[in-house]
């Protein structure tokens, strides 16, 4: 009879000394929970919806939203209490939710500082 043990590797490492990839997990990387507000920018600025990053690993993120509907492909996303810009994609929506392929940075500093001082003010 075999027990429990929740901290114990469930499955044998493969010759590459790696475990076997889960197939429902696409992720290159993996995900840690961080719970940060976030904003979704898109329209070239003009459009600001507030969310809720649930996660993120080193390509992508998982955010809540009220709606996902009206959101489209390619926008920002917006770490607030951090200031730091990714562009973004989606990866696959729900009506509440959105996973994220994070692209890179906004690189353009001037375009960065216009977007982040928005969110100062308020």
């Amino acid at each position: 009879m075999t027990q429990d043990n929740p901290g114990a590797p469930t499955a044998a490492l493969s010759g590459s000394g790696k475990a076997p990839q889960d197939p429902k997990n696409q992720r290159r990387s993996p995900r840690r929970r961080v719970l940060k507000e976030g904003k979704l920018i898109f329209g070239q600025g003009h459009s600001v919806v507030d969310c809720t990053i649930d996660n993120m690993s080193e390509g992508g993120a998982h955010v809540r939203i009220t709606s996902s509907h009206g959101v489209p492909q390619d926008f920002y996303l917006v770490e607030a209490n951090r200031g730091i810009i990714h562009k973004a994609e989606v990866a696959w929506r729900t009506t509440t939710g959105i996973g994220l392929r994070i692209l890179g940075p906004l690189d353009d500093a001037a375009a960065r500082e216009a977007l982040l001082r928005k969110f100062r003010r308020g």
